[in-house]
């Protein structure tokens, strides 16, 4: 696993974790999108430290590009926009770490216990949008995570046969 998982890591989420202060709003305190992002991760999906550690990482990594590419996901609007990526990123989490074969048992939960529409339902996204907009994220991180996780990474992630098996789904449905 190329992923770092020392306890400074945590010592780094528990941090973040904790409400920044914003100069523009007095003495209100406003979290930043890092503490958002653990505080959706730990009361939206209970996830289990060491998830969290990965899930912060690679969030950290890929956050720069989330602040240039507000207006081109979803409907724009900064907090839609926020949910969108706080579940790619765990979807992308969940896909590529080493607990994958563990996945594969147990109907797809893992360890960390939470599936895709378990993502979806925290992040009030539907599985069409998602879908939709799945392919720019990968587009824009796809270095990244080739270098977290390694050059097979878009195989492991398996989100073009996903989609593709989500359209194919919804045709028959039809």
């Amino acid at each position: 696993m190329i992923i770092d998982l020392r306890s400074e890591n945590m010592d780094e989420v528990k941090k973040l974790s904790s409400p920044a202060r914003n100069s523009h709003s007095g003495d209100r305190e406003e979290p930043s999108i890092e503490a958002r992002f653990i505080q959706f991760c730990k009361n939206e999906l209970s996830l289990d430290d060491k998830f969290l550690v990965q899930a912060t990482k690679l969030f950290n990594e890929i956050k720069h590009i989330l602040s240039t590419s507000i207006s081109s996901v979803g409907s724009g609007m900064p907090e839609e926009v926020e949910r969108y990526w706080f579940a790619f990123v765990l979807y992308s989490v969940k896909r590529l770490s080493d607990e994958r074969e563990a996945d594969n048992s147990n109907g797809g939960s893992g360890e960390n216990g939470f599936t895709l529409c378990q993502i979806l339902r925290a992040a009030k996204l539907n599985i069409v949008d998602f879908f939709k907009e799945l392919p720019q994220f990968i587009v824009k991180v796809g270095v990244i995570l080739r270098n977290l996780y390694g050059a097979d990474w878009e195989k492991r992630l398996e989100a073009k046969e996903l989609q593709a098996n989500f359209v194919h789904l919804s045709l028959l449905s039809k």
